[in-house]
This record gives structure tokens, sequence and C-alpha cells, in this order.
């Protein structure tokens, strides 16, 4: 999949029949008296993602809302669009629009944003494209700030046929408690560690514009052998090869650093510190020239209140994405590292916050919810 993509100007995804969606684990519906039960929320948005940071291009993206239904409201526009946006995708057309109301032209895809279609969220798609413009353009400036990369055992999906069940699973749950964690990741495979132009210096791999100081690996047996040797130079000049999984099938590479699930966490490089182990919360950054950029993401299916800790030296700042103006942020603090900022998400919430050196002092708080009550009878 990935050589495709590597193949491909904008690359971009398909996301129909609510492939991405709240609450999605085990969820079973009927549809045309035939039940369907949908897995887990799939990272495949990653594979267009991770090919336009390696390539240095600006466009990831995605065809989305195809076939999700009639009953599809904003809020869960804004949970699968802010899903896609914390994985990299940056580049969103929506579905569905009817240009003519004559015969087969009504044969729609729901849900139907078009005026020729009384839909309740017409009134308010604008609110939706202005926020989905301004993230968009956020997060096509700059460039993204990662460095761990999960190998994707592509060459063990072609050749293991039902045996290459396990290293799937292993590598998709991966990819899933690296988010988890707040650890945002690129995804590379053999095609790319083969690449000439792919190199190791000073405990990097370097892959195009990225450089990865950790790579994640999971059991898998049909790794290239040229591939293998590029890897074992990565862990012999410093870099950092966590292995992860079963060694029976699969001996790891010499001096890889073997670690159990429970403990992967401690392995790892995450862009922000959650208070408590918040596993719903999201996030990825963005390096422009004098600022860093931090969207983050409430991924859970209700409000979420916490702390988050980052690695900076300039005071932080709320980028109001339904605005586009920028705001104090009222609760936070300077720690030894940095800054502690309390953060409060609704569901399918999400916050830009800015890091830079510009002085912004004189800009107004931003707006807090208020607890009054105020009875209208």
């Amino acid at each position: 999949i990935l050589r495709i993509f590597r193949n491909i100007d904008i690359p971009c995804v398909d996301v129909i029949w609510r492939q991405i969606y709240p609450e999605k684990r085990g969820v079973r519906v009927n549809i045309d008296k035939q039940t369907i039960e949908y897995g887990e929320n799939h990272h495949f948005p990653k594979f267009a993602s991770s090919v336009v940071h390696q390539k240095g291009t600006r466009w990831s993206g995605v065809e989305v809302f195809g076939v999700y239904g009639a009953g599809t409201d904003l809020a869960m526009f804004k949970f699968v669009t802010d899903y896609l946006f914390v994985r990299g995708i940056n580049l969103i057309i929506t579905g569905n629009a009817v240009q003519n109301m004559d015969g087969r032209y009504m044969g729609i895809i729901r849900p139907t944003v078009s005026p020729a279609i009384c839909n309740p969220i017409n009134e308010y798609m604008h609110l939706y494209c202005d926020y989905s413009a301004r993230i968009t353009t956020a997060l096509s400036h700059g460039d993204p700030i990662i460095d761990t990369a999960i190998y994707m055992p592509m060459r063990d999906m072609w050749a293991n046929g039902v045996e290459s069940e396990s290293p799937v699973a292993d590598y998709d749950r991966m990819a899933q408690v690296l988010m988890e964690n707040q650890c945002d990741y690129d995804i590379i495979d053999d095609d790319l560690i083969e690449d000439e132009n792919t190199y190791v210096e000073n405990g990097y791999l370097v892959a195009g514009k990225m450089s990865y100081r950790t790579i994640c690996m999971t059991p898998h047996r049909w790794m290239s052998d040229k591939a293998k040797k590029v890897v074992q130079s990565f862990i012999e000049n410093g870099g950092n090869l966590v292995w992860i999984g079963s060694e029976q099938d699969c001996p790891p590479p010499e001096g890889a650093r073997k670690v159990s699930w429970d403990f992967l966490r401690d392995a790892l490089n995450p862009l922000i510190q959650v208070d408590k182990y918040r596993k719903d919360i999201r996030v990825c950054c963005r390096k422009y020239d004098d600022a860093m950029l931090y969207f983050i993401t409430n991924e859970s299916d209700h409000p979420v209140s916490t702390d988050i800790s980052f690695l900076e030296t300039h005071p932080p700042f709320i980028m109001d994405a339904d605005t586009g103006d920028f705001r104090q942020i009222q609760h936070k603090k300077r720690t030894e590292g940095g800054w502690t900022v309390t953060v409060s998400l609704p569901f399918a919430g999400s916050l830009l916050v800015r890091f830079g050196k510009n002085n912004m002092e004189s800009i107004p708080p931003a707006v807090q919810p208020c607890h009054s009550i105020i009875d209208l009878e």
C-alpha cells in the first residue's frame, strides 16, 4: 500500500460506511437485513500521511462520509474529521452534494448536505467548513514533529496467508498503543528501509525528509535481508529499536530493546504528558519557523478534563479554530521542564495550542464555560 502512495502526487484514503466512528468497537448494525459488525477504528489514514512526511510534500487527503447515513450529525462529523487531522490528514473532500433533483440523480448517498435536500444540518455546515479550513491550514504548514516509526510487515501480509494474522494483529496493536500514549509516529516498510536514499546517521534512520530516533517492531518472518542489515546498523549506531512480542518464530535483531506491552510506554517519547494516563487524548505537532503548534483531540465518548504538560519554553496560547483568533490560557503554570495546562474537552473536542517567541500578552483570555443557570421561564 505504501508503494502505491509513493507514486501519487497527493496520497489520499477513502472513509466510507462508518469505517471511523465513535464507539465503533464491537458495534452491530442491521443493513438490508444483514448484520454487520464493525471492527475498531483503524489507523489507516497514517498510510497516506506517512508517505507525505517522508516525501516532504504538503498534502495528504481523504474523501469522507460516503454512506455514513442520514443520521450523521455535526458532532459525528467533527469526531471523524479530528480523527483524520490528528493522524496527519490535512485535505478533506466531504460527501455528498446532490447537483440535480431529477430521476437517477436522486439515488443519493446519505448524508447529503446540499441545499437541494432538506437536511437540518445544512444551516450549520458553514461552521464545520470554517473549522476544517482553519485546521487544514494550520496542519499543512511547517514540519511534522515525529521521531518514531512503526515497521509494517507488508511482506508477511502477502506471504503468509492465515499465518500473517498474528503479525498484523501485533502491528495494529502497536499503532493503537502509541496513539494512546500521545506518541505520534510514521509507518515504514521494507521498500523505504532498502531505498538507496535511506541511511543511518548519529542514531537516526534518515528516510527522505524524516529522521527516526525510535523504530517499533513486532514479530515478523519475511523482512528482506537488505532491510535487516540497515536495521542492524541503526541499532549499532545508537538507534532505539523497540521490540515487543514473541521471540519464538522470529528472534529480534541483536541489541534490540525488548519490552512487554505493559511497559511499552516507558520506551516511547511522547509529545505531551497527560495527567492520570488518559488513553483517549490524541496529539500531533507541527514546527513553524517561529512557533510550535500542538493539535489535541478527545476521542472518548464523554467530556475530558485533565492537565497536559509540554516541554516548551515559550508561553502557550490557544488558537481558536472556530474563529481563527488567539486567546490566552487562564489555567496554566510554569514548571521546571516547560508548561502545564489544564484543558477541558467535550465529546469530539479539540484544541490548538501555540508556543512561540512572539509577544502575545495583550490578547484577551479564552472564553470559559459559565456554570450559572439562567431560568428562561
